[in-house]
């Protein structure tokens, strides 16, 4: 190649490796600490995660590798424990975390251990952003007290296999998904470690009669309505049992008051808010069905012909069924018998 073909063919490749290296966009650092929300400590260990709408980002690896040289190690900086859509870094001694991302718009957030995050920080980059404050709740201590009317708390059978449960109010479940407890023969009860959030009450293993009566934190039944729990929180959590459930059998039959066989039952409780009362049984070959150990109360028996799994518990779908079903009150120890017509499939 010609001396002056060969320096213009140069003068072109570097000409278009500055438009390219012109064309990226320059990294930008998110830089930050995460403290304790009741001390304002920092927090060693928490994961800081970053996520962003519609895209990738991630931390780039050989700027964390030659942030740690430049300052002679580590100690300062998170080790990176994640990557893709959605990186992660973990904080250290001193509770701060660096990201290296291309400017756009991103969600921060922390969490560690039995802490609770305090919501994710919206961050819009178009260049380097220090002093990042990300603040999580340390866990708390619930204690508690569980009674049986009349009894000795080690008159409930098997009492060692009994679970108490907070299951966060927004779960959707019923069976204990957060922090549990054992109870003790003389009664009392302790939750640690229970991140700060909003919990319902929840109960596994009770043997057969009993029911729990209340679950009252401060005026609040737990059984039905929610509490919003925190490190600073006080109160006794008072768990009260009874003995004396009631059982509801019964039939039932189509329009044409043929046996309906096969067919899903369910008692519904007065108090929609109560999940936990909620029952279900199948009809045998006869239309015949049982549902034992429902706590006294008014309830509501629907059957229907067809319905969506777990429509029952769309207040919409009672709201309009309401008065084709079947109302029903269990005392202690009652053992009644109800007739029912099926729920038709809407035309």
């Amino acid at each position: 190649m010609k001396p002056a073909v060969l320096a213009a063919f140069l003068t072109v490749v570097a000409f278009s490796s500055i438009v390219a290296q012109a064309q990226q966009p320059a990294r930008a650092t998110i830089e930050g600490i995460v403290v304790n929300a009741t001390t304002g400590e920092a927090v060693q260990g928490a994961r800081v995660m970053l996520s962003a709408g519609g895209g990738a980002a991630r931390p780039g690896v050989a700027e964390l590798i030659m942030a740690a040289l430049a300052s002679n190690g580590p100690p300062n900086l998170p080790t990176l424990i994640g990557g893709g859509s959605n990186p992660s870094v973990t904080t250290q001694a001193d509770g701060k975390f660096s990201f290296s991302v291309d400017p756009g718009t991103y969600r921060v957030a922390a969490d560690s251990n039995g802490f609770a995050p305090k919501g994710e920080l919206p961050v819009t980059l178009t260049g380097d952003l220090d002093n990042l404050v990300l603040t999580i709740s340390p866990p708390g201590v619930l204690e508690g007290r569980l009674t049986v009317n009349g009894e000795p708390p080690s008159s409930v059978p098997n009492l060692d296999r009994v679970r108490l449960g907070l299951w966060p109010s927004d779960s959707g479940g019923v069976f204990p998904l957060g922090p549990s407890a054992q109870v003790p023969s003389e009664g009392t009860f302790r939750f640690d470690k229970v991140p700060a959030a909003t919990y319902k009450f929840g109960i596994a293993g009770l043997p057969a009669s009993f029911y729990v009566e209340k679950a009252e934190l401060n005026g609040v039944d737990m059984l039905s309505d929610a509490v919003t729990f925190s490190s600073s929180s006080s109160g006794i959590l008072n768990v009260a049992l009874q003995r004396g459930t009631g059982a509801i059998r019964g039939a039932v039959t189509d329009a044409q008051s043929r046996a309906a066989i096969g067919v899903e039952v369910v008692l519904v409780p007065e108090q929609r808010q109560r999940i936990d009362l909620f029952k279900t049984a199948i009809t045998d070959k006869n239309g015949r069905f049982t549902i034992t150990e429902v706590p006294p109360g008014n309830y509501r028996l629907f059957s229907w012909e067809a319905i969506d799994r777990y429509g029952y518990y769309d207040p919409d779908v009672l709201r309009r069924d309401e008065a084709r079903g079947t109302a029903v009150r269990v005392s202690p120890s009652s053992n009644d018998s109800v007739d029912m017509r099926i729920i038709p499939i809407e035309p």
